[in-house]
């Protein structure tokens, strides 16, 4: 068993290693325009749902778009930042797990996005001397 989780852990900080060398620019302008373009989804999904959910989680997600529409139109996109905002996201998540009783979304969405924005926050940081 413990060779086994040593062996495990070893290949992910292996893969992170690798992800420090090969983040390329396309993923950098993914993960920072994913800010702009969720919060819209979500008020799209919230306003089919109903007005209360709407209002609601448009007040809860506004942070997010003013994040979003800074990094949509900022040329030289600062890691550290970017990757505060994806672990200020996991916040959000959390908080919305377990404080929203009528959410819209899938029964596992918040777990799913909680541990890849963790993720991508991890990549984020470690690649923060690289761009």
């Amino acid at each position: 068993m413990g060779f086994f989780v040593s062996r495990h852990l070893g290949l992910v900080g292996c893969n992170i290693v690798l992800m420090k060398r090969f983040l390329p620019n396309r993923a950098i302008w993914f993960f920072k325009n994913t800010f702009f373009l969720l919060p819209i989804i979500y008020y799209a999904g919230a306003l089919l749902e109903s007005n209360e959910v709407f209002l609601r989680d448009f007040w809860y997600s506004l942070p997010f778009l003013a994040i979003g529409i800074y990094f949509f139109i900022t040329k030289r996109v600062i890691l550290v930042v970017l990757s505060i905002s994806y672990l200020s996201h996991v916040l959000f998540d959390i908080s919305y797990l377990f404080f929203i009783d009528k959410s819209y979304m899938v029964n596992f969405y918040e777990e799913l996005c909680i541990v890849y924005d963790l993720i991508i926050a991890l990549v984020l940081f470690i690649n923060r001397n690289n761009n």
